[in-house]
């Protein structure tokens, strides 16, 4: 799924329009896991001499960066941030960490 999608989703079954003011949230919900995708990209494009063939094709897979991308959707994660936002009473913090889950 793409990020955009992402987004588009959360809001989709999330987004209320008695609570115009929670849209930011869900939408930072559904683009927070992938940042790190954007990170590499960034890197492998202009920070490397890789052409796209071998971003796409084998640093992309490399193990490394894929426990970074496998932590940005990690529902335990995710989870200790809803209950560290809970604890702190960050219910907008709450709502993105619940969005990313």
């Amino acid at each position: 799924m793409y990020t955009s999608t992402h987004a588009i989703l959360n809001l989709a079954i999330l987004g209320r329009k008695s609570r115009p003011n929670w849209n930011s949230p869900i939408i930072w919900g559904g683009v927070i896991p992938d940042l790190t995708m954007f990170i590499f990209f960034g890197w492998a494009q202009f920070g490397t001499e890789m052409t796209s063939d071998e971003i796409w094709d084998e640093a992309y897979y490399s193990p490394g960066w894929q426990a970074l991308f496998d932590a940005g959707h990690s529902l335990p994660l995710a989870l200790i941030g809803v209950g560290l936002g809970l604890w702190w009473q960050r219910r907008r913090a709450v709502s993105v960490l619940v969005c990313i889950a």
